[in-house]
């Protein structure tokens, strides 16, 4: 018989390496066990309602979790609006009033409330003008705006904007009526301030010459404030010629103050007649002779303001005027009232003569109209 053999003792050594193979992997896989146990553990971790960071990133008031959420896109809550300071409002007001009495200061605070409430440049623009009609005073009112209203605030802008339209619409208004306000303030014996500003804007806007603009001022005011009239004019002139930023051009508002010169001189003239109102009265009583109420010294000195423009004098000119005066027919009428005239001539400005021949040749018409007439009472006696 053979020999016997055992099947583990005689176990070919590949057996011994397919066991150890076995073990190998076995331990790989309890390596690999661990890891992901640990791997688990870690995002169990990252997750747990114990982990601090991660509860306070998922911690929610009561309120946030009652609240649905809105869309990803939501724009943050807009700021409230910042409201003016009440106390400053008011102290600025009354400052702008002080400066300028035209500003009361509870209009101004009353602007500024309507201000913040607009919701357009317009309505700006239009709650200033209902408060200040006038260009220049609702200019200063929007400086007040601008000073009181919290800068950058929508109020603000809007007035900025609006003072920027303001200026751009009426800005030789605004300008005129602020060079020349203190002036115009200062004058209220003779009108009110606004229509003041209206007057001056209307002569630095549209220019004439001083005999022209002295008869409509005549119709405007009575002969007794004439003077302070171009007075006025003068130093609103000269008040808007020396501001920072003129309302007209420096050439054009020089011409303006030669022209209110010569108004000056064509009121000397009216003073004269004035002045000899009471001798032409009795000249026509000493004539036995009713005076035509056209002969009054206001119709007399611009007759002969008039006459002065004539660039070529003559009689015949001078006998022209008789038409305007109502004495065509009343030769006496005439000699006292054109003697008058030459009379005047020796007190009438050189501003209102183009030069010195000018003069002499408007003197010299005088004489020989009045020789005329003298020639022809004496025809009509014979």
């Amino acid at each position: 018989m053979g020999e016997h053999i055992s099947p583990i003792e005689n176990a070919p050594e590949s057996s011994a390496a397919q066991r150890a193979q076995v073990a190998k992997k076995a331990g790989l896989a309890k390596e690999i066990r661990q890891q992901a146990s640990k791997a688990l553990f870690e995002n169990w971790a990252e997750h747990s309602a114990f982990n601090p960071l991660a509860q306070q990133k998922q911690f929610k008031t009561l309120k946030e979790r009652e609240t649905k959420p809105t869309a990803e896109t939501s724009k943050p809550e807009a700021k409230p609006e910042a409201k003016t300071d009440s106390n400053k409002a008011e102290n600025v007001a009354k400052f702008y009033q002080q400066r300028n009495a035209e500003l009361s200061a509870r209009s101004l605070m009353t602007l500024n409330a309507q201000v913040q409430n607009a919701v357009t440049v317009h309505e700006v623009i239009e709650r200033t003008y209902e408060l200040f009609s006038d260009p220049a005073l609702a200019d200063e009112a929007l400086d007040y705006l601008l000073e009181t209203l919290p800068p950058g605030s929508r109020a603000h802008e809007r007035a900025k904007e609006a003072k920027t339209r303001l200026n751009q619409l009426r800005g030789r208004e605004v300008r005129s009526g602020r060079n020349m306000g203190d002036i115009a303030r200062a004058h209220t014996e003779l009108a009110n301030p606004t229509a003041l500003r209206d007057l001056y804007r209307d002569i630095t806007g549209n220019p004439r010459d001083a005999t022209t603009l002295f008869e409509e001022l005549i119709q405007k005011f009575n002969f007794n404030k004439m003077k302070e009239a171009i007075d006025f004019i003068l130093k609103a002139l000269r008040s808007d010629l020396t501001a920072k930023g003129s309302s007209i051009s420096h050439g054009e508002l020089k011409s303006l103050i030669d022209e209110a010169r010569n108004m000056q001189a064509i009121l000397g003239v009216y003073s004269f007649f004035l002045g000899r109102s009471n001798l032409v009265v009795k000249e026509f009583i000493k004539n036995n002779m009713s005076i035509n109420p056209k002969l009054h010294f206001e119709s007399l000195a611009k007759q002969l303001v008039r006459l002065l423009k004539e660039p070529y004098p003559s009689p015949t000119k001078v006998f022209a005027l008789s038409n305007a005066l109502g004495i065509r027919n009343d030769i006496i009428a005439q000699i006292i009232i054109f003697t008058q005239f030459r009379d005047a001539m020796r007190g009438v400005s050189p501003r209102l003569f183009k030069n010195e021949k000018h003069r002499q040749d408007m003197l010299m018409t005088l004489i020989e109209a009045l020789a005329e007439l003298e020639d022809a009472l004496d025809e009509e006696e014979e």
